[in-house]
């Protein structure tokens, strides 16, 4: 198990609060494994969606979730609908050729 920074931690807590929603944003990010609807949505730029998708836990966390995704991914992966399906994309059609992606350990 790789460790993780406690600088990145403290400013993002659900890493470990909620570790399952941070192994499905590196999935994405780092293989183009679509995440759910909650994670698609907040990927995607639609708030509306994120908010009706998300738990009451993940509803507080929009914040850190966008704040995460604008200072630890990649700009390409995120921001609209087309942006998230480009990346997916990129995964499918050339796996030798996608975008090598290093995220915080």
């Amino acid at each position: 198990m790789h460790r993780i920074d406690p600088r990145i931690i403290e400013e993002y807590p659900f890493i470990t609060e909620r570790p399952l929603m941070h192994q499905h944003l590196r999935a994405y990010i780092e293989r183009g494994q679509m995440p759910g609807g909650f994670l698609s949505a907040i990927l995607e730029n639609n708030l509306i969606e994120a908010v009706g998708r998300a738990d009451s836990d993940n509803q507080k966390r929009i914040v850190e979730y966008v704040k995460y995704l604008y200072n630890q991914a990649p700009a390409l992966c995120w921001g609209s609908p087309e942006r998230v399906k480009e990346w997916c994309k990129s995964f499918q059609e050339l796996p030798s050729n996608a975008i090598n992606v290093k995220t915080p350990e």
